[in-house]
């Protein structure tokens, strides 16, 4: 089966590229809505013109009156004598608006209602206008007139007649879209401001985001040759410094179970190096002896066993603790209440039989008998079952062990205490390592696992384990959970 090729990695694209980007259409908006209306106005004003075209064709036709013509395509239709006198006309219409015209014209606030009559009125006399000039002297024109405030767009159409007058037609529309194309000249002056003030702003604002995530980024490439990130960038108030931040939390997480990953290598070559020395040095002598008589071969058997088995309890214990570790963070908790789940603790070790002659005492607060911290019952359970067990096989002339537990302001200690030898200042920093053992003699022996799987359960509680003891007067282990 050939290697699974590992994905591409994606061409990179610069930040400063992308806020560039977003600042030049923030710039040239203004303008791109400049160039729609104007597109829009061009050919709404190139359909109309060739509808007025069409209209003298209909009234010269004399199939249908000249006023339904007019009313039915909404224009004014007005006969001129060759002096540019009105001579008749048709009634005026409604001013028409488009549907993306009406848009322009909630923006303006554009009035409705009028009719072409009125926005004629506002605009020069129809004999002084170019188009009928134009007519008069005998060249069909079309002319195009904005309203004063540029509310209305009309267009005409002067035809000249065989009779040296003219015939007019005009038509109209709101221009909503026209009236924002009047501020063309302060959109103009936006987009300058915009260039002047906007972009330098853009370009300061990426100057303050990228160069410190490119700064994090440098730092990363680098790491742990060198550290994550400078104490500016962790002193920052804001996303970038909570960002520095994190990112030291995961480094030095990530630090710790490198850590952790190489004094694991260490203890496992530590543990299994007796055994195995034990089990080389036996296979040796069954090979090189001159003389194996029964009794040896049996004792070198015994040492191979013993040998294997402590292996054995060394690799189940270590893979139960690193199970430990990855299963207890998605495993239920609870509420549970501190004073009954120690009495009944204490109850199941005054039936065992392997307690037999020890008494097991409760000592619990008030205060803490009432607390009911949400915990993993089982591991909680075997947590202080492991502290139970390794002071069960001290020797101890008072062969009591206590429960205890108290609350200490927002923490909850609770504790193990007996009475057995105690533990010696320089190995109460060890007893918590993995496969660290110093059992007294005669003891069964263990794997050193009991009290890092103690360890284990409280860190993943959110709480810690310490000792109290002197020689000769026993030991206290105490767990304190924040509650």
């Amino acid at each position: 089966m050939p290697p699974r090729a590992m994905p591409r990695r994606p061409p990179a694209r610069s930040l400063y590229f992308k806020l560039l980007q977003l600042g030049l259409v923030l710039v040239l908006l203004p303008s791109l809505l400049l160039g729609v209306a104007w597109i829009y106005e061009h050919f709404a004003t190139r359909a109309q013109s060739e509808r007025l075209e069409r209209i003298p064709v209909m009234i010269n036709a004399r199939d249908v009156p000249p006023e339904t013509i007019a009313r039915r395509e909404g224009v004014v239709v007005a006969w001129l004598d060759a002096r540019g006198a009105i001579v008749r006309r048709t009634g005026s219409v409604p001013l028409a608006h488009s549907a993306i015209g009406g848009v322009g014209e909630k923006i303006v606030g554009e009035p409705g209602g009028q009719t072409l009559d009125h926005a004629d009125a506002r605009l020069p006399p129809w004999p002084a206008r170019d188009e009928v000039r134009a007519a008069l002297g005998g060249v069909r024109s079309f002319g195009r007139h904005l309203t004063p405030d540029g509310s209305a767009l009309l267009l005409t159409l002067a035809e000249p007649r065989p009779d040296g007058g003219v015939l007019y037609v005009s038509t109209g529309s709101y221009r909503g879209i026209r009236r924002l194309m009047l501020v063309r000249k302060q959109l103009l002056e936006l987009v300058v401001w915009e260039i002047v003030l906007a972009l330098p702003i853009v370009v300061l604002f990426a100057v303050g985001l990228v160069r410190p995530l490119n700064r994090l980024a440098a730092a990363a490439r680098r790491y742990p040759a060198a550290p994550l990130a400078d104490p500016a960038l962790y002193a920052r108030r804001d996303e970038i410094g909570a960002l520095a931040r994190t990112l030291s939390d995961l480094a030095e997480d990530l630090d710790g179970r490198r850590r952790a990953a190489a004094e694991l290598g260490a203890d496992i070559a530590h543990e299994f190096k007796n055994p195995l020395a034990t089990i080389s040095a036996s296979a040796e002598l069954l090979v090189t002896s001159p003389a194996l008589t029964p009794e040896r071969v049996d004792l070198v058997a015994r040492s191979i066993g013993e040998s294997v088995e402590r292996l054995r309890r060394s690799i189940d214990d270590l893979m139960a603790l690193l199970k430990l570790e990855h299963a207890i963070a998605a495993e239920a908790r609870e509420p549970t209440a501190t004073g009954a789940f120690l009495e009944t603790l204490a109850d199941e070790y005054r039936r065992d039989p392997r307690a037999s002659g020890w008494t097991f005492t409760v000592d619990v607060t008030p205060e803490a008998a009432a607390a009911a911290p949400v915990i993993n019952r089982r591991r909680w359970q075997e947590m202080l079952r492991n502290l139970v067990d390794n002071a069960l096989v001290q020797p101890a002339t008072d062969r009591r062990i206590v429960l205890g537990a108290r609350l200490d302001k927002r923490w909850l200690i609770t504790s193990v205490r007996d009475a057995g030898p105690g533990i010696s200042p320089e190995n109460q920093g060890k007893i918590f390592r993995r496969f660290f053992t110093q059992r007294p003699p005669g003891a069964p022996p263990g794997t050193g696992l009991g009290l890092s799987i103690v360890e284990s359960v409280a860190r993943a509680h959110g709480a810690r384990v310490d000792v109290e003891s002197q020689v000769g007067q026993g030991a206290t282990f105490r767990v304190i959970l924040p509650l």
